[in-house]
């Protein structure tokens, strides 16, 4: 009988920590949603081959597809997380597919903040704090969409003025170059230690992030 008992405990106790939690969030209010929160399961995303009147599908799964070149890849940051304050810039970059075929974006990146002059920022590329997570298939001409979250801590310097951020795939698959043109304002974050480094790090790479064409926008 002691057995049966504790398992529906168990159970009202973790929803009643999952609406806390919920409710909490729901406070904080940051003025811009990432697709998925990093502690969302990451979803596999299925691949519909265009409608040609035949009925060929198929289902595409990590390791299935080859990783994504950078001459296959499209990218641009987004927004910036905290717009209303704190040392550290959070934002995030989004990708998508040109090519004709599904490819595989995993393994975490390196980063790198280049001026509109060419010049690359002073700023130390730190290793994540998290392990990387699972392998995203990014769909062919735009269907689905892959996003990388990073910060940006302690930058002592003038203002930089325009950013790209190079993203150096793992593999040796080349260098994305997405403009930081966040709607939000600028991402560049404040001076918290002037006497410590500038340090940019992935926070977390790659969550599906649905679909919406970036070649365009």
């Amino acid at each position: 009988m002691y057995g049966g008992l504790v398992r529906p405990v168990a159970v009202i106790a973790v929803v009643g920590l999952t609406a806390l939690s919920m409710a909490a969030l729901a406070g904080c209010d940051t003025g811009y949603k990432f697709a998925i929160s990093p502690r969302s399961t990451v979803r596999v995303p299925s691949t519909a081959t265009p409608d040609t009147g035949t009925s060929t599908s198929t289902t595409r799964v990590p390791g299935d597809v080859a990783l994504c070149d950078a001459s296959d890849l499209v990218a641009r940051g987004g927004r910036r997380q905290n717009p209303d304050g704190g040392p550290g810039a959070i934002g995030d970059v989004i990708f998508a597919n040109l090519s004709a075929t599904a490819c595989e974006l995993k393994g975490i990146p390196g980063l790198r903040l280049v001026r509109a002059d060419s010049t690359s920022l002073a700023v130390q590329d730190a290793s994540p704090l998290s392990s990387a997570l699972s392998a995203v298939v990014v769909q062919p001409h735009e269907k689905s969409t892959a996003e990388m979250v990073f910060t940006w801590d302690n930058w002592c310097e003038a203002a930089p003025g325009p950013l790209d951020m190079q993203i150096s795939l793992t593999g040796g698959r080349g260098i994305v170059v997405a403009p930081l043109d966040g709607q939000l304002g600028s991402y560049v974050p404040g001076c918290s230690q002037r006497d410590s480094a500038s340090v940019l790090r992935v926070q977390y790479a790659y969550v599906d992030s649905g679909s919406a064409p970036l070649s365009g926008a």
